[in-house]
């Protein structure tokens, strides 16, 4: 486990490095610069997602599944996969 989350830590630091460095070559309106960094940042995540699936703690089905588990209707599932999700991305309100 250790291992797996010391290698998701350098890439999380690099991939936000990265984007700093995104944004000033937005800026910048360097287009050829925009587009290196941008595949930096896309091998960052592939190489992430590749470590991350080694150890089952870090697979969001388990952690799904886990959440949804604690539902008595399939109300409160629907209810308890969304806050799942929500909780582990930036992507509710």
């Amino acid at each position: 486990y250790d291992v797996v989350d010391l290698c998701r830590q350098f890439f999380s630091d690099a991939f936000d490095e990265a984007h700093g460095l995104l944004i000033e070559a937005i800026i910048q309106g360097d287009l050829s610069e925009i587009q290196r960094i941008g595949g930096v940042m896309l091998e960052y995540l592939e190489d992430m997602d590749e470590i991350l699936e080694t150890h089952e703690m870090f697979l969001v089905g388990k952690w799904i599944y886990a959440a949804e588990s604690w539902a008595i209707s399939s109300e409160q599932v629907s209810h308890y996969n969304f806050n799942a999700k929500n909780q582990i991305t930036k992507w509710g309100p």
